[in-house]
């Protein structure tokens, strides 16, 4: 089925993200005044609910119409949208309470984060660790993020994804930097602290045979 979008239906002007335990539900309020979890989410695992929760306000055009599962369930439409994640999973988007305008958004954000793709980065820890719990900290770690992004908003969501994922007890001991696949060093956007860690994934401590060669910069290079 096509969905038709109609001139009348609201906009999402805020939403956030609702952890579960099978799924995840994006929480939106619309420009007519009503709140619900109008999105749910089968898979989070590239944090897809996340992204549509940033994505959604942000989207106000009117979007074109697409073909469309649809499921209906007391008397209203409920729409589902299919699309693949970035680590190759399957995410099943449901659409509630009759909104085929924002069901379509929904299918060209996806559309746009798949084409988009990822790139990976890397977060160099430089430093002597003060504490014995920050021993295994210096090093280089694999990041992907967003293609999506600018790069100073990439070198932020890279630092993002890394602390959300490395430990770190004294964070003077250290310093951190985010290089590209050439070993160019990348200065960070003005995103606020920890607002981006949901756009990417971490791919863990990288070997030393894996780092971009950039003799001048890289640690022990």
């Amino acid at each position: 089925m096509t969905a038709e979008t109609t001139k009348t239906e609201p906009h999402v002007v805020h939403a956030t993200c609702r952890d579960g335990v099978d799924e995840w539900h994006v929480e939106c309020r619309f420009s007519d005044g009503a709140k619900f979890a109008a999105v749910r989410v089968s898979y989070n695992g590239d944090n897809t609910a996340l992204f549509l929760a940033e994505a959604l306000p942000r989207c106000t055009a009117e979007p074109p119409p697409v073909a469309l599962e649809t499921v209906t369930s007391g008397g209203l439409t409920d729409y589902v949208v299919t699309a693949q994640a970035s680590d190759g999973a399957s995410v099943r988007v449901v659409v509630e309470g009759d909104l085929p305008a924002l069901a379509c958004r929904v299918t060209a954000l996806l559309a746009a984060r798949q084409l988009a793709g990822r790139v990976r980065l890397y977060v160099i820890a430089e430093g002597t660790a003060g504490d014995r719990e920050d021993q295994g900290v210096p090093g280089v770690y694999g990041v992907e993020v967003d293609a999506g992004l600018d790069a100073g908003d990439r070198a932020s969501a890279a630092l993002d994804i890394f602390h959300e994922n490395v430990a770190v007890g004294t964070l003077d001991s250290f310093t951190f930097s985010v290089a590209d696949g050439d070993g160019n060093r990348l200065v960070e956007g003005d995103a606020k602290g920890y607002s981006l860690g949901h756009r990417g994934m971490f791919t863990g401590r990288v070997a030393d045979a894996d780092v971009p060669q950039e003799p001048s910069r890289m640690p022990g290079r």
